[in-house]
């Protein structure tokens, strides 16, 4: 079965609406879905990181306005301490269905700053540690870069960047 690659990053709003569209496609195409969890992109590809964020922000509420997609966002970012904890939590999930339910109940936790919600999730089964979720951050990151891309809320098919 051909497969799809699906950076993520818990606490990008592209990624959050993207990720509300992927089981669709996988329900009409007959395609695999890897789901890698990312970091916030190296300055090197996003000097900005400020802007980055708001321009985000902005698109996902647009978005979500417009095409049918869920984005209640208290309009901030998610706090960098949640941010840790769902990534260290989605970095242990292995199947891609329940990484896309988590990753969806943590995204809507983490935009609308529900603390208590994104801890509860967290608890709900295995998480890597602080120095290892790093590790493996530092290597998607890595991984996407030799794969000629920079971007989360993206989907590699073979050599193409969607």
């Amino acid at each position: 079965m051909t497969g799809l690659r699906f950076y993520h990053r818990v606490d990008d709003p592209w990624s959050y609406l993207l990720l509300q569209l992927l089981p669709r496609l996988l329900e009409v195409f007959d395609v695999g879905l890897e789901c890698i969890t990312m970091p916030f992109p190296t300055l090197d590809f996003a000097p900005r990181p400020d802007l980055l964020s708001r321009h985000a922000l902005r698109d996902a509420r647009d978005m979500q306005r417009h095409c049918e997609l869920e984005f209640d966002s208290n309009g901030a970012l998610p706090e960098p301490a949640l941010v840790a904890l769902a990534s260290q939590r989605l970095l242990a999930v292995t199947d891609s269905a329940e990484y896309l339910l988590l990753a969806r109940a943590l995204g809507a936790a983490l935009f609308r700053g529900d603390a208590a919600a994104v801890e509860a999730l967290c608890a709900t089964g295995p998480s890597l540690g602080a120095a290892a979720a790093d590790a493996a951050l530092a290597a998607n990151q890595q991984r996407q870069f030799r794969e000629g891309h920079y971007n989360t809320g993206m989907i590699g098919f073979g050599a193409a960047w969607y």
